[in-house]
């Protein structure tokens, strides 16, 4: 096998929020120059998480490597290895673990979580030490076996390794992300009976024809969550919580548990990492006797005890993926995974705003070139750069952006200026629309707009001045948020408070912030600072939670 001299890799970009990734190529060591344990891997497969994209938005919880490689999960070929690597030789099928510290689970030092703070797998090539490489299940495509790092290791110990259940036991899956469905396989694997929640019943009804033990409940139409698990566990309660939302429903995860013994396993933060209950709330976590547990993955012992299991219970793992891209389109399966924008994310996830109209092409922002225009058409010509809407009632495939040709309704486009970039263009459309009709038209907060030819204010309002008046933007760190700060200094409003993360505040300042609190503080230390910030202001205070 030739040895490679160069790798195609993706890093993530600097600058503002939201990143994107890009691509460059790196050298690979020679055979020769591997150190004695290391082993040169072919990556043929990597599968994307929540937290990938969650590093690119600003959500993730935990300081990542500035433009470090993303990605944990990956399934590889050994391509080479070093004298003293006994574990593997060339052509075995690999992937490395998750936390590169956690070999069995005792041990101590800080996370070292691939994608994170140390490179990651989204890269042709890679070098590891053999004591963080394990063997894959020889059943299993590239694809399949590429799930299994950290979604699937997140569900075998959040159900405490499944193997040791008792008969007839229950899990409650909440959503249907990758570790829930994962876990999904483990229960039907292992003899545990799955109740999964989404709040889309085409979605619930798809995954229960998987398996008829497979129950479902609807957690946006069932008004009482709790009455409808103890009907399906014959008024028992569940004896797993897979809790993938975040602190915020610990009370209720509990709650839902058997009277003793059950375990909550709290394994994401979809809804946030801020608590927001009673520490009381925790009585029922002591009478019951049940255990809450935080899973940051796992160990190496772990990945390897999955892997024997699933090799043994012959487990497919088709169900887990929902597409593949190709790896020159990661940027794409990056985008497709949060979409840009939620509205997008509405229609692929949830069906809304799609009704009976099929195939529902993705896209609300665009920007492009005009190839074609109507015989009506005065104030554009071909070639003219345009950004514009889609259709975002009613969407038809034509009208939608994420296909290379597209059409735009006339009151929907507009030239883009020389000085901004299609990238840049495509961002503004649908944020700019939001943000400036809330804080400009007179049935929004009715300020006095600073665009030519735009609709006053309503008089009969009597409202003082824009520069008389203060502002705050809640998530201002968000694309209309920040596209809500610029407005607002452009129609110089006289204070323009915006709680976002501490961590932002220099750009958000930059954009025209005067004052920016920190949102993690609890909510009354946030209305305190407001307070201290509009001190003896008389004008009136204006909330815009984007």
């Amino acid at each position: 096998m030739t040895s490679p001299t160069t790798s195609v890799v993706f890093r993530r970009t600097d600058g503002d929020l939201p990143r994107t990734i890009e691509q460059s190529s790196e050298s690979v060591p020679k055979p020769e120059e591997l150190g004695s344990s290391d082993v040169l891997i072919k990556i043929h497969a990597v599968s994307l998480n929540f937290r990938d994209v969650a590093m690119l938005n600003g959500r993730y919880p935990v300081e990542v490597e500035q433009r470090g490689i993303p990605c944990s999960d990956c399934a590889a070929e050994v391509i080479a290895v070093g004298p003293a690597v006994r574990d593997f030789v060339v052509g075995d099928r690999v992937a490395p673990i998750f936390d590169l510290n956690n070999l069995t689970g005792h041990e101590d030092g800080p996370m070292k979580a691939l994608g994170g703070d140390v490179a990651g797998v989204l890269r042709e090539y890679a070098v590891f030490s053999e004591s963080v490489l394990v063997h894959l299940p020889k059943h299993l495509t590239w694809e399949e076996a590429a799930t299994i790092t950290c979604a699937g290791v997140t569900a075998w110990n959040a159900l405490d390794t499944p193997t040791s259940a008792r008969k007839g036991a229950t899990a409650l899956l909440q959503g249907t992300g990758g570790v829930s469905i994962f876990a999904l396989l483990l229960c039907l694997a292992s003899g545990i009976k799955p109740i999964i929640t989404s709040s889309s019943d085409e979605k619930l009804e798809s995954i229960k024809k998987l398996d008829p033990r497979i129950s479902g409940i609807n957690y946006k139409t069932t008004a009482d969550q709790k009455a409808e698990i103890l009907r399906a566990t014959d008024g028992k309660g569940v004896d797993f919580v897979v809790n993938n939302t975040g602190a915020a429903s610990i009370p209720d995860d509990i709650g839902f548990l058997s009277q003793k013994g059950g375990t909550v396993s709290l394994v994401g933060f979809l809804d946030g990492a801020s608590p927001n209950w009673n520490p009381n709330a925790l009585m029922a976590l002591m009478s019951k006797a049940a255990k809450l547990k935080g899973v940051a993955v796992g160990s190496k012992l772990d990945y390897q005890r999955l892997n024997e299991f699933l090799e043994e219970k012959k487990v497919n793992l088709g169900s887990v993926i929902d597409r593949v891209f190709s790896f020159q389109d990661s940027k794409a399966a990056f985008d497709y995974l949060y979409s840009v924008l939620p509205h997008d994310t509405y229609g692929r996830d949830l069906g809304l705003f799609v009704a009976d109209k099929l195939p529902y092409v993705l896209g609300t922002n665009i920007s492009g070139v005009v190839e074609e225009i109507g015989a009506k058409v005065e104030d554009y010509k071909i070639g003219s750069r345009v950004f514009g809407i889609g259709n975002p009632l009613f969407p038809q495939p034509d009208f939608s952006g994420l296909q290379q040709y597209a059409l735009l309704a006339p009151e929907g486009y507009a030239r883009i200026p020389d000085t901004v970039s299609f990238e840049e263009a495509s961002s503004f459309p649908v944020n700019a629309v939001t943000s400036a009709a809330a804080l400009f038209h007179p049935k929004g907060l009715a300020f006095a707009a600073p665009f030519a030819n735009s609709t006053e204010p309503d008089i009969s309002q009597d409202l003082p001045p824009n520069s008389q008046r203060s502002l705050v933007i809640i998530g201002g760190g968000s694309n209309v948020g920040k596209l809500a700060i610029q407005f607002a200094r452009l129609a110089g409003i006289l204070k323009i408070i915006v709680i976002a993360s501490a961590k932002n505040e220099a750009h958000l300042r930059q954009l025209g912030a005067t004052h920016v609190v920190d949102r993690y503080l609890k909510d009354e230390a946030i209305a305190a600072e407001v307070k201290k910030i509009l001190d003896d202001d008389k004008g009136p205070l204006s909330i815009y939670d984007s």
